[in-house]
């Protein structure tokens, strides 16, 4: 079950500048923006949101009309779910950068997600095109058919000539994501991919710091019943990593943590304990 969704949302035909707000459906909308735009401008961003009533997300925009594109990339489940495990490169690397060639209209260009057993890239997708082309780039698993979906996306009359995006980009079964150039009518565009870090099975990462927890036991009774949270913080390098903070949150519930933070040991190691309501 999804507890939170990410989001491509891109903006067209806004008639004033404005900003538009991502919330969990059926709650308050909270005075916070998730992406600010001039009137006239065609851009896109990622956005993380919860889901409320219905497993929905709802966007309100603050001022004037505005048209959306709203593209599914991924979700968060529950705690304690099957998933992949996010994996934080210790330094950002490039990936790809087709300067000074170039991709043509309707061509896609490859780049090969680090990390071992990475299902998903977590890239930054900047598309450095001839100023006064409108045009949209979309990453998706390198050997697939490009989905109907955008990534990043301008006009020509945005005054941006370099427009950037975050994305989780999906891999193929060999670690490489496409990131294809519009259609086949698109101006040549140069794109530069760079990877912050990545999603796998593993919580071991390639050159980054990853977090495991376990709980023992992992289910227990609401009857004041205690159970035993250990986090080991990991960095593939340098191993350990010791005198760092992890707090312990969770969503719904039903107890207590104490402590709410705690200070890694020599092997990486903080401990806490959970007691569930009685």
């Amino acid at each position: 079950t999804a507890t939170a969704v990410v989001l491509n949302v891109a903006i067209t035909n806004a008639t004033a500048s404005s900003f538009i707000t991502a919330f969990p459906a059926g709650q308050t909308q909270p005075g916070t923006a998730s992406q600010n735009f001039l009137a006239g401008e065609t851009l896109s961003s990622q956005v993380i949101a919860a889901v409320g009533a219905g497993g929905s997300v709802t966007i309100a925009n603050h001022a004037g009309n505005v048209d959306l594109v709203v593209d599914v990339d991924g979700y968060y489940g529950a705690a304690g779910g099957t998933g992949s495990l996010l994996n934080v490169l210790s330094t950002p690397v490039r990936l790809t950068d087709t300067r000074p060639a170039g991709i043509a209209g309707g061509a896609s260009a490859t780049a090969v997600v680090q990390g071992a057993g990475a299902t998903a890239g977590v890239l930054s997708v900047a598309d450095i095109a001839t100023p006064g082309n409108g045009n949209f780039l979309t990453a998706y698993p390198a050997g697939t058919t490009a989905p109907l979906a955008a990534t990043v996306n301008y006009t020509p009359g945005d005054t941006y000539n370099i427009v950037e995006n975050a994305a989780y980009g999906t891999t193929n079964s060999t670690g490489s994501v496409a990131i294809l150039n519009g259609p086949a009518n698109a101006a040549t565009a140069n794109v530069v991919v760079d990877e912050d870090g990545y999603f796998a099975p593993t919580s071991t990462p390639v050159n980054g710091t990853s977090v495991f927890l376990s709980a023992s036991p992992g289910s227990i009774v609401a009857n004041g019943s205690t159970s035993a949270l250990v986090a080991t913080v990991t960095n593939a390098t340098t191993g350990p990593v010791s005198g760092d903070v992890v707090t312990f949150a969770g969503t719904g519930v039903c107890g207590t943590i104490t402590p709410a933070s705690a200070t890694t040991s020599a092997t990486g190691v903080a401990d806490a304990t959970y007691t569930s309501s009685s």
